[in-house]
């Protein structure tokens, strides 16, 4: 699958956003969590049927986790974080 320019794109349905090395700030950095909080909300519509599954370093995870749950109203079912 192509990804548009920021590492966004569509497969089957589902709407991405992928980063990697190009996103600095690995280790809990504000960087990743700044560009998510900037670019999630408007892929995902109805906090209801959103599901999200994110994998980062685990500091990051809990940070975003949290903010989906409580900030966005994401149900805990619809969230899977994977921290390493």
């Amino acid at each position: 699958m192509d990804l548009g320019p920021g590492g966004v794109g569509r497969a089957r349905g589902r709407r991405l956003l992928q980063g990697g090395a190009d996103v600095p700030g690995a280790g809990g950095s504000s960087a990743l969590t700044e560009r998510v909080r900037a670019e999630l909300p408007p892929l995902l519509g109805e906090a209801g049927s959103a599901y999200v599954w994110l994998a980062c370093d685990t500091a990051t995870t809990r940070t975003l986790t949290g903010w989906l749950r409580k900030d966005l109203a994401i149900p805990k079912g619809r969230v899977n974080g994977l921290g390493y």
